[in-house]
Formats: C-alpha cells, structure tokens, sequence
C-alpha cells in the first residue's frame, strides 16, 4: 500500500482522566496543531481534536484525533508527516498510562488504472432488485462494498471498498490494545497499510480491444 496515498487517518484513544480536564487540554491543543501547521506551512490537511464518553467505561474519557486532507485526494507526503508528529506529540503530553487501547482507521485513495480489488472483485457491479422496486426507482450498481470482521488475530475490524470517479478507495479500521505510547500512530498507521495491502493489488488488466 503506497504510503503516499492516505487521504485520512483517524485515532480513537481510551484515557483515564476527568471530562473536564480532557476539555481543558484539547481546546489549547486543538490550537497548537493549526499553529504547528502554519508554521511549518503544512498544505492540503487539516487536524480535528475532539474528546467523547467510553461506552459502559466509566472511569474512561474517549480522544478523537483526525487528520484529513483539505481535498478529495491524498495528503502530501511531507504535510502528513508533520501532521502526525504534532498528532503524536499532543498524545505524547496529554500523559496517561503508558499502554494505550482504542482504534485507528485510514482511508487510502488509490488510482483505479494502476490498483484493483483481489479475489476478481470489481467495483461498480450491477445490482439485481425485485423487478417491481426496478422499474420504479431504476437499475441499480453496487458503488462500494463494507465488510465487519469479528476476533480478527490481526485486530482488523472493518474494510470499505467504493469506486468514486477513477479512484479506488479503501478504508480500513482495526483496534489495538496495550500499544506503547511513543509509537501509537506510528505503528497503527502501518498496521492499517498492510492490512490495506491484503485487499488490492496493483496492475490492472486491459480491456480486450477487436
């Protein structure tokens, strides 16, 4: 999975901390990371900081962080770098346990002439309906494809595949549990690479031409 080619990556972290001082520390640090950008004149992504509740974990706070380009197409190489440094270092001072739990997802956004689905999936595929629904709403194709995945040994938790223009986009989501602190996107991002990797292919085959 070419590296260059994430449009998003997003990170769920489970914290032992108070609501309120979650709020306090993501307001000045949801500042930084634009300051941060600006500075190192970061173009083509954007960093969102937010904070949430851990369902039926009370003593838990939930931080949200997304890094997402400005537009429908991969981040730049050197901006997303320098966004996950500044990502990694408002994780790295928000403190906590030293083993983090939570769930990373990226998007990759691949060229449909140079990429395709494994196994002889194609994407769009016609979509058969009841003939009545048919006539009444139109033919239909299948744009995109999501798949759930329950004890995945490689942590996986779900794939979307979609064919928007002639991009291929794949989104991966997996969970991690006890990942070192220092390393968390790092190593989740890369994680979401080779997972993304065991879906597509490169090389596309010609159509036949008379």
């Amino acid at each position: 999975m070419p590296e260059g080619s994430c449009g998003r990556y997003r990170i769920h972290l489970e914290l032992k901390t108070t609501q309120a001082r979650l709020l306090r520390l993501v307001g000045k640090y949801r500042k930084y990371c634009q300051a941060q950008l600006r500075k190192t004149k970061s173009e083509g992504v954007w960093i969102e900081l937010l904070t949430g509740r851990v369902e039926g974990k009370k003593e838990l706070r939930l931080f949200h962080a997304d890094i997402m380009s400005q537009a429908s197409r991969p981040i730049p190489k050197r901006s997303r770098k320098i966004a996950f440094s500044t990502v990694q270092e408002v994780i790295d001072r928000l403190g906590g346990d030293a083993k983090l739990n939570g769930d990373a997802m990226s998007i990759f956004i691949l060229e449909k002439s140079k990429y395709r689905l494994k196994g002889g999936l194609k994407l769009p595929m016609s979509f058969s309906m009841e003939e009545k629904l048919a006539r009444r709403v139109g033919d239909a194709t299948l744009q995109g494809l999501e798949l759930g995945f329950e004890k995945s040994p490689i942590g996986l938790q779900y794939a979307e595949m979609s064919v928007q223009g002639d991009e291929l986009w794949l989104a991966i989501q997996t969970g991690f549990y006890s990942s070192s602190v220092e390393r968390v996107l790092r190593d989740t991002f890369n994680q979401t690479r080779m997972i993304g990797a065991l879906f597509v292919e490169e090389g596309y085959p010609r159509e036949p031409t008379n």
